[in-house]
């Protein structure tokens, strides 16, 4: 898929979806449109193990919400929410790994947009911000208590101040900060390529077990785990982890076969 705003790719298990608007990656209705139909195209895709949203600009990820469309008639304000809604729970629950490579600043909707994803590797160049309660709006804010502590949330949302990288990366926001956008894309591919390696089926079932869990007490979501370990120790690609782990040998996937 190539749009306007958004193209993607897949090859070796990997598929990447790339925001390309420039000069700020400014997330109009448009924007929402392509990600959602792009997202759409990567989930029906059953030899995809790993998805990488990524930002084709080197020095910011979105600066968010593209005020040439704001305001707007409250109909369409509130569709365009249900439309950026849809978007978010997608990625939330999608059918394997996100990783979001963030080479600058994640603001307001961007912030979102990284906060839903499951992995978020960064420059020291990036940030995330939640300034909507400078220009008279609210939201994102329910991702971010996910990740953060509740303190820090509350600080960036009622001050507006954004995260910087330090911060994020100290308080697990972040998995790894990186030098320049070009580090950054050589460590997202290899973390992608090594997710990509593993069993196909694991990897789904493992994401799916991870969504469940996280909205359950946690008793519960760890019994919802157990069951998610009892379907994947029936499958071949377990008995061919235990096999080459055994004697010593790369594994060979059934869908690789």
């Amino acid at each position: 898929m190539n749009g306007e705003d958004v193209t993607c790719s897949t090859a070796d298990r990997v598929a990447t979806i790339t925001l390309d608007r420039p000069p700020v990656n400014a997330l109009r209705t448009q924007t929402y449109l392509e990600l959602e139909q792009a997202l759409a195209e990567v989930a029906r895709e059953r030899s995809i193990s790993v998805l990488v949203i990524r930002s084709g600009l080197e020095r910011i990820f979105s600066a968010g919400a593209d005020v040439k469309e704001l305001p707007m008639p409250p109909k369409a304000d509130e569709e365009r929410q249900r439309l950026s809604r849809r978007v978010f729970e997608r990625i939330l629950r999608f059918p394997v790994p996100v990783v979001c490579a963030l080479p600058g600043p994640a603001i307001g909707g961007g912030c979102a947009l990284a906060a839903v994803c499951d992995i978020r590797l960064a420059t020291t160049n990036a940030s995330f911000g939640l300034p909507e309660i400078n220009v008279g709006r609210a939201g994102g804010g329910r991702f971010l208590m996910r990740l953060l502590p509740q303190g820090v949330v509350r600080h960036a949302y009622f001050t507006g101040r954004p995260i910087d990288a330090d911060t994020a990366f100290r308080l697990g926001l972040v998995a790894s900060l990186h030098e320049d956008a070009a580090a950054l894309d050589e460590a997202v591919q290899s973390l992608a390529r090594e997710i990509a390696g593993k069993s196909p089926t694991a990897i789904r079932l493992a994401k799916q077990s991870l969504d469940l869990a996280e909205e359950l007490p946690v008793a519960k979501g760890y019994e919802a785990e157990q069951q998610f370990s009892l379907r994947l120790a029936g499958t071949p690609d377990a008995r061919e982890a235990a096999a080459a782990f055994r004697e010593k040998r790369e594994p060979v996937w059934e869908e690789d076969e």
